[in-house]
């Protein structure tokens, strides 16, 4: 498999070499002080100079995959999770000592398979809810940072450096 890559000036964005090689031939490049090397798609050598747009489309791509990655550290990604998650929390708000708990099938079969009170589980689901709905608004927030940063860049340096999100910090005060 051929592989495209670009050597650019950290600071300037300039490509200072373009080249192609076998698998690994990105890793492989002798990289000068000031420089980076960026795998690219073959569509960004379309022309005499780079096509930034296929490089940017693939950056776009890479931010939106990892946020969902990083996502995935705090919930559970399998057919029907999210809207358990959402029927639970919609229980816990509603939920009254003393309530029917025919109206809360959620908070009452967890209950029962865990052996925890009802008030206790409420309270964990909202404190969950509370907590997501703060850490999912960073994530979102800093990924549409992202987009916005990317669609503005007019370098290769600028763009890998939008699409450089430390998605660690945006969970450390959860810690």
């Amino acid at each position: 498999m051929t592989e495209y890559y670009v050597v650019y000036d950290v600071v300037t964005g300039d490509v200072r070499l373009r080249g192609s090689g076998s698998t690994g031939a990105t890793a492989n490049q002798a990289v000068p002080e000031g420089a980076a090397v960026l795998q690219v798609p073959p569509e960004a050598f379309s022309g005499f100079d780079i096509n930034l747009e296929p490089i940017r489309e693939g950056l776009i791509g890479l931010v939106n995959h990892n946020a969902g990655e990083f996502r995935l550290r705090f919930i559970t990604d399998v057919a029907g999770q999210q809207a358990t998650y959402l029927s639970k929390e919609e229980e816990a708000k509603a939920w009254t000592p003393g309530a029917d708990m025919a109206n809360f099938p959620f908070l009452a079969a967890e209950a029962e398979y865990t052996s925890m009170p009802i008030a206790d589980i409420a309270a964990l689901v909202l404190g969950t809810a509370a907590a997501w709905r703060g850490l999912a608004a960073k994530i979102e927030g800093r990924r549409r940072g992202a987009m916005v940063e990317l669609a503005a860049a007019t370098n290769v340096a600028a763009m890998v450096r939008a699409s450089a999100v430390d998605w660690d910090a945006l969970a450390a005060p959860m810690a």
